[in-house]
């Protein structure tokens, strides 16, 4: 498992960097990349927020100036998991399946990874889905998404996504363990900014997969909002 270890001392304390702040970080991300590339984080976040009712019908949407090209292929990296490696990949299966419901986009393969990942966040010419310590990032962050885009194409060009592997997950189609997330509500969103679209932070779209905060127990973001819905039909 590869370990991070960045940790700012400010004000007097020790607190977890923000997504900005390590963008350039080489301790994060060790490899510099081609001169018309760029990097882009996303974060899925726990969602602390008082228990509400999510409509599904809001329809607003953001991109963030790409597009996935052609066969993607990724490699899973089994060690550290939370759950099995046939419950990650049935999720995976399904969270890229609820995309593609809606829009012609790229099919999607993927393999178990036949060695380490030398670095989580490497610019290595391998689309990665691994299960870390996330601990540059905030303490209530559950995944993390590296993409890497060509500026110039607009297109994407590798994506790794990591896995919080210090809480609980759970997936299946009864109800999820107390204190549990649904891997498959996160990976959902996680494979729409891979897609191309951007968080949408008004709490008015707590339905839509994008919205960036996922709630214990909560399993309704496997589901597509209308928003989201119109999104990938306009990219895609």
């Amino acid at each position: 498992m590869i370990l991070f270890g960045i940790i700012l001392f400010l004000a007097g304390g020790l607190r977890a960097q923000e997504p900005v702040e390590i963008e350039n970080s080489v301790s994060v991300y060790p490899s510099s990349l081609p001169a018309l590339w760029r990097r882009s984080v996303r974060l899925v976040l726990t969602d602390q927020a008082p228990q509400r009712v999510c409509p599904q019908e809001n329809r607003g949407f953001k991109t963030l100036g790409h597009k996935a090209a052609g066969k993607l292929a990724y490699e899973l990296e089994a060690s550290g998991a939370r759950l099995s490696v046939s419950e990650t990949q049935t999720a995976l299966r399904a969270s890229w399946a609820a995309w593609a419901r809606h829009g012609a986009i790229p099919a999607l393969e993927g393999a178990i990874s036949s060695e380490p990942l030398s670095s989580v966040f490497a610019h290595d010419r391998r689309n990665s889905v691994s299960w870390q310590p996330l601990s540059p990032f905030s303490s209530d962050t559950l995944v993390a998404v590296q993409l890497l885009i060509d500026r110039e194409k607009g297109k994407l060009m590798e994506f790794d996504i990591a896995l919080n592997a210090e809480v609980s997950w759970a997936t299946g189609k009864g109800p999820l363990p107390a204190l549990s997330y649904d891997v498959q509500s996160a990976l959902t969103t996680a494979f729409g900014f891979v897609l191309g679209l951007g968080e949408v932070r008004d709490s008015a779209a707590c339905g839509s997969a994008l919205y960036p905060f996922l709630r214990s127990g909560d399993r309704t973001r496997r589901i597509l909002g209308e928003g989201d819905k119109e999104a990938i039909r306009k990219i895609y």
